[in-house]
């Protein structure tokens, strides 16, 4: 019989994925992007009015425009107060790097 290892205490990835990873698993889930689309999109591309973002160079290297839910503006918001990126919405080890798909 297999006996997995109780854990008392979760390690420092995994907080990291919940503080971090769950927005941009809610922001992939409620706008319908491929991850390599959501993770170079920026905070110039957000309309925060029309509650829209612009995706650019999407599949077929396409423009469009995809619109989100309120409760996901919200989600990014308090996201945006703890990671403080000043370029990219999903950022990398370095500040100002986007996330690769390879992270996930």
């Amino acid at each position: 019989m297999l006996r997995l290892k109780v854990v008392n205490r979760p390690s420092k990835e995994v907080n990291r994925i919940i503080r971090y990873g769950w927005a941009g698993l809610c922001f992939v889930y409620a706008t319908g992007m491929r991850l390599s689309a959501a993770f170079k999109t920026t905070f110039t591309d957000i309309d925060r009015d029309r509650l829209q973002i612009r995706v650019c160079r999407g599949k077929g290297a396409k423009d469009r425009i995809v619109h989100i839910p309120q409760c996901l503006m919200n989600i990014l918001t308090d996201y945006n107060l703890r990671c403080k990126s000043e370029k990219y919405l999903f950022i990398g080890l370095k500040k100002e790097e986007t996330l690769v798909t390879a992270l996930l």
